[in-house]
């Protein structure tokens, strides 16, 4: 992110429109701290977002009014779709969103891609990187994967989830990555069952 969210206010309260865009963003990035997966690259699609603001405010000085509103509708139209599915993916509980996890990265990356139109459209790509992060493509899946485990460790001391990971079907579609650490931590869940069992509480 370029410019801090305080910065970005003031500066968007210069072009019709965007102050709107940029207060819903700022929401966002509140909300996206529920989020239990994928909550960096949440991130990291807002701080797209921000960036697109702030480009979108270097450029539109000296326009008329009517564009520069045009452009800012168009804006804070993507901006709404992203604050709007953050507080739907935030509202899910840990089971579930672990469950669509699928679901929410193929949401990040339509979002991605409705920036990258904007972009691509007010002519701006000049003013800002295209790429979505400062980290390359493995480094981010590296991320991914460690926010995935640290999130499956709440899980499996929980026992009521891991009866439910224990007993997923085995062609419910997950991610590979996801897999192979739903592996090795049911393992540590078998563990916690016995132990759990062997205290009479198993099944309660």
């Amino acid at each position: 992110m370029s410019i801090s969210l305080e910065d970005l206010m003031v500066k968007a309260s210069g072009i019709p429109g965007l102050g709107l865009a940029t207060s819903i963003l700022i929401a966002s990035y509140t909300t996206i701290e529920n989020i239990k997966v994928y909550k960096q690259q949440c991130r990291d699609l807002s701080g797209r977002c921000v960036n697109l603001i702030n480009a979108l405010c270097d450029s539109s000085f000296g326009l008329e009014g009517t564009k520069a509103i045009e452009r800012a509708d168009e804006i804070t139209a993507v901006v709404r779709r992203v604050d709007r599915k953050v507080n739907e993916w935030a509202n899910l509980n840990g089971l579930q969103s672990f469950l669509r996890q699928r679901e929410i990265k193929d949401g990040i990356n339509s979002l991605h891609r409705d920036i990258d139109s904007a972009m691509m459209r007010f002519q701006i790509q000049m003013h800002m990187e295209l790429a979505r992060g400062q980290v390359g493509s493995r480094a981010t899946q590296e991320r991914d994967k460690e926010e995935i485990r640290d999130f499956l460790l709440k899980i499996v001391k929980t026992t009521e989830d891991i009866k439910i990971l224990m007993h997923m079907s085995s062609s419910e579609p997950r991610p590979l990555e996801t897999v192979c650490i739903s592996h090795s931590l049911l393992q540590e869940a078998h563990g916690i069952e016995i132990f759990i069992g062997s205290h009479e509480f198993w099944g309660r």
